[in-house]
């Protein structure tokens, strides 16, 4: 991309917020109004005083996203609109210094990155781009590659976002040698990056927030050049080997145990030097390549959907089982798997079987409590799970039952910690049903109470109005179904 077309690309909605949301937040006019602050004026003339930002809480918003239905959670962050495109800014006004680096980073072919963000040239989205990206060149071609080689190591960094240092982006894009002699915000843009972070995180130096496009690309950076130095280490190694690096994934492929084990050693070292460390509980070596190359849940559940459906000589899907035992295959597979993947893809396909149903299941109750056991376990099919219950109240309807479901839900989850994410979804169910809840997380508040503050502003000179971010209209139009194009990512997706 060009500067410009890069600056486009990160300040679209779906750049600037990649977590799944009810279509009625909308950022666009944030984010416009941003852009046009700061088109006129510095950051810091926006401000009350020079360190005004850096010494205000609570400035983003912050969602604690729960992984497992207990106490595993990852935070994800919305920035607040006026630092964001400042960084913005500040990024693609030394777009080619970048670009240059990446070319540096991407010198050695023996090392492949395939997670630098995409964006679709198509009708599909770029989250559905940049998944079908992973599919193409992770788990493809780890299965291509068990032609190749017999030895497989796979890792994972542990926290990574939430380990980085914000200094090493100075290190990666200059070097480290020049990072540490030179750590002004005004020498070079590195240093102006690691500022603007810091400022934006009350200071803080550990950790990049997470949640958007933006913070994918700059964490990007870092193990970008954790690549070139791991380059370096490995350069008079004669022997053949392969390594993918999807974000903090690696895949080491050689046909000798002993390199596989030497390769990890080096990396462990380089990402060590970068305040990074391997997850040891999904570090592996292995000669099932392919085994490995698929996930465990997809494979378990390629064989179960065999005996859901198939396919007649038209192309049309043919269900062997009916929906409560359909759905309690996915139970056993949310069981087995918890908040994977083929859960949320294999939910998707029940609540796209249930679309052209015209009439309410007898056991329409049974489906409702299956689907929400499996929202406890799996908080990541939130979205889809709201979406098959609002097709199911649909069909009964029955505004009274709106409420009945919303307790029924509510009761199940409110021992979890931070279910913010399962709240907002079910705030969806909420509004068509005209039932008023008292949710707690912000997003929430700020669909209930218009003078409610999602982001903390106190440190710009004039007030920066939210209200924009919530289509009101939407929300007077909306219906208990929610539209598939919403939900389903992939529809006629390869996997």
């Amino acid at each position: 991309m060009s500067s410009r077309e890069a600056k486009t690309f990160l300040l679209k909605p779906s750049s600037y917020v990649n977590i799944q949301l009810p279509r009625y937040f909308n950022f666009s006019a944030v984010i416009k109004k941003a852009d046009d602050l700061l088109d006129s004026h510095t950051l810091i003339e926006l401000s009350t005083s020079k360190t005004a930002l850096s010494q205000t809480t609570d400035v983003n918003y912050t969602l604690l996203m729960n992984k497992d239905g207990r106490y595993d959670w990852r935070p994800l962050s919305i920035v607040h609109p006026v630092p964001y495109v400042d960084l913005v800014n500040s990024i693609t006004s030394q777009w080619s210094t970048i670009i240059n680096r990446f070319s540096e980073f991407q010198n050695d072919e023996r090392i492949q990155c395939i997670s630098v963000p995409v964006e679709s040239v198509g009708k599909k989205s770029d989250k559905a781009e940049t998944i079908l990206n992973w599919w193409q060149n992770l788990e493809q071609a780890s299965i291509r590659y068990a032609l190749i080689y017999k030895y497989c190591i796979k890792t994972d960094v542990t926290n990574c976002y939430g380990s980085i240092y914000t200094h090493s982006i100075s290190w990666a894009i200059h070097g480290k040698q020049w990072g540490k002699n030179h750590r002004r915000p005004g020498q070079g843009i590195g240093n102006m990056i690691d500022a603007s972070i810091q400022h934006l995180q009350f200071g803080q130096t550990n950790g990049i927030p997470q949640g958007s496009i933006l913070f994918d690309f700059i964490a990007e950076i870092i193990l970008g050049y954790s690549d070139f130095c791991l380059s370096k280490k490995l350069e008079n190694i004669k022997e053949n080997f392969k390594i993918i690096r999807y974000r903090d994934d690696y895949r080491i492929f050689s046909n000798s145990k002993e390199l596989s084990e030497k390769i990890l050693r080096e990396l462990s070292d380089v990402l060590s030097d970068l305040n990074m460390h391997f997850n040891s509980k999904k570090t592996d070596i292995t000669t099932d390549i392919i085994g490995s190359a698929v996930k465990k849940d997809k494979l378990f559940w390629t064989v179960k959907n065999a005996a859901i459906c198939s396919k007649d000589i038209n192309g049309e899907l043919i269900y062997n089982l009916g929906l409560q035992k359909h759905l309690l295959q996915i139970y056993d597979l949310a069981k087995k798997y918890p908040n994977s993947g083929s859960v949320t893809t294999s939910l998707t396909a029940f609540f796209n079987r249930l679309l052209p149903i015209s009439k309410v299941p007898k056991d329409y109750q049974q489906l409702m409590s299956i689907v929400v056991n499996i929202i406890v376990q799996s908080p990541r099919t939130v979205p889809v799970g709201i979406a098959i219950l609002g097709r199911l109240l649909e069909l009964i309807e029955e505004p009274n039952e709106i409420t009945v479901v919303i307790d029924n839900v509510i009761n199940q989850i409110e021992d979890i910690p931070n279910i913010g994410f399962i709240e907002i979804w079910l705030q969806r169910l909420s509004l068509v049903g005209g039932e008023s809840k008292n949710y707690s997380d912000p997003l929430c508040q700020k669909v209930q109470l218009n003078n409610n503050n999602v982001w903390n502003s106190t440190w710009l000179k004039d007030s920066f109005s939210e209200d924009s971010i919530i289509n009101r209209e939407y929300i007077q139009k909306m219906k208990l179904a929610i539209p598939q194009k919403e939900i389903d990512l992939f529809n006629d997706y390869p996997f």
